[in-house]
Order: structure tokens, then C-alpha cells, then sequence
């Protein structure tokens, strides 16, 4: 099926949990990572970041690049297997860690803020008002979804309601290998792993914490991507 809106992120930034409630909505739309994934396992800048002309809209999902690189080393190391070692190595490392994270962030946020064809969300706003923020994409894409309906499929999306469906392998057949799991699998290796904001504090230590905090801050990163989300 053909679409005209592509929703763009970095792994681990909230995409499964707007894709299965934009399934549910009617709103089809065609999802990427734009290379920067973790199979891949590139430099920052071996990578370019650029909107497909192909789609009339585009979503930007963006989340905290601290709980971003946390799942993205459990994602990477349970799920993926495609990386062996330790957080503290996985985050200081510039195919899979925190830099590269900060770099994708500010630079998609960059390209799109403003763009009347472009609407940029975050994970945390997402988690405050799941309902809103589907509604929100439904706007951009012409799509009338009323407030109980959005309020209906966000219920229906709750954490532990998809964790749920993950493990009884509800997805499988919709998703194959999106979701790939089974009542068995580790709670580190589920696609739904924690849903929440702030979880990097409970799985680095201080020193990774002060580490990943301090290049934030010499990048500006949260005042950056403040003027760019308005």
C-alpha cells in the first residue's frame, strides 16, 4: 500500500509504540531509520540525513538520547546481537553510542523544525498525551480521527497491554521480524522493553551518567532542540 507520510527516528525512540497506534488509526505510513540503525553500525560521518522527496509528510520522533542509547544497547546486544561488551563501552562508542545518538537528534530535528510538511514529536510528550500526539499526526496527514477514538487506541496501547500481546506473539504475524518474540524471551530482548523516561539513571553508573550528561551539555543539545521543537 502506497503512502505519503514517513515517520523518521533514531532506534529505540518510540517508533513500534506509534506504529502499532497509527495501524490501529488507519494511518499507514512508511517507517526508516535513514541508515543510522544499529546493524549498520556507522560513523556519524560515514551517514547523511535528508527527507525523502518521495513523501508529501514526514514525522520526526525524537527521544531522550540518554534512555535512547540504554535501549539501543539492549536492543543491540539481546535482540540484534550485533554488538558484545559492556554499556559503559556501548555508549562511548562512535557506531552505537551517545554521540552518534546526539548527532542524528540535532540534525533531523534541524532539517525539519518549521516545515509546514513536517511535524516533530518526542517520546516523552508522547507518554504525557499518547492520545494528543495521535491526533496530531492524523492532522498533518488530513486523516480525521476524533478525540475518543485517539483516546481509545492510546488505552488500548498502554505498555503493558503491548508487552502482553508481544509475549503471547500477537504481532508476529502482522510484523515478522519486527517483533520476533515469544512468551520465553529475556525481558531485556522485548521489542516493548520498559516504556518509561528517565530509565538510564536505574542502568548507568554515576561515571557513565556524568559521561553521557556532559556531552549533552557541550553540545547544548536540550536548548538546541528546544528552539527547534518551539
Amino acid at each position: 500500500m502506497q503512502t505519503s507520510l514517513q515517520v523518521i527516528s533514531y532506534p529505540k525512540s518510540g517508533r513500534t509504540w506509534l506504529r502499532v497506534m497509527l495501524d490501529e488509526a488507519g494511518i499507514v505510513a512508511s517507517y526508516t531509520h535513514l541508515g543510522w540503525s544499529h546493524q549498520g553500525a556507522r560513523r556519524p560521518d560515514e551517514l547523511t540525513i535528508e527527507l525523502d522527496p518521495r513523501f508529501a509528510r514526514h514525522v520526526a520522533l525524537f527521544r531522550d538520547p540518554r534512555d535512547t542509547v540504554v535501549s539501543g544497547y539492549h536492543q543491540a546486544t539481546a535482540r540484534l546481537r550485533k554488538y558484545s561488551g559492556p554499556v559503559s563501552a556501548f555508549i562511548r562508542d562512535p557506531r552505537h553510542g551517545i554521540e552518534k545518538t546526539i548527532a542524528f537528534n540535532l540534525g533531523l530535528a534541524a532539517l525539519c523544525a518549521g516545515r509546514p510538511d513536517s511535524l516533530v514529536l518526542t517520546y516523552e510528550d508522547m507518554l504525557a498525551s499518547p492520545a494528543a500526539g495521535l491526533r496530531a499526526v492524523a492532522q498533518l496527514v488530513g486523516h480525521d480521527l476524533d478525540a475518543p477514538t485517539a483516546a481509545r487506541i492510546a488505552e488500548n496501547n498502554e505498555f503493558e497491554r503491548m508487552q502482553a500481546r508481544e509475549r503471547a506473539g500477537e504481532y508476529n504475524a502482522r510484523y515478522g521480524a519486527a517483533f520476533g518474540s515469544h512468551a520465553d524471551t529475556p525481558a531485556v530482548a522485548l521489542k516493548v522493553r520498559r516504556g518509561v523516561a528517565g530509565g538510564y539513571r536505574d542502568e548507568l553508573s554515576p561515571a557513565d551518567v556524568d559521561y553521557v550528561d556532559g556531552l549533552l551539555a557541550r553540545a547544548n543539545y536540550f536548548e538546541r532542540m528546544a528552539a527547534f521543537l518551539g
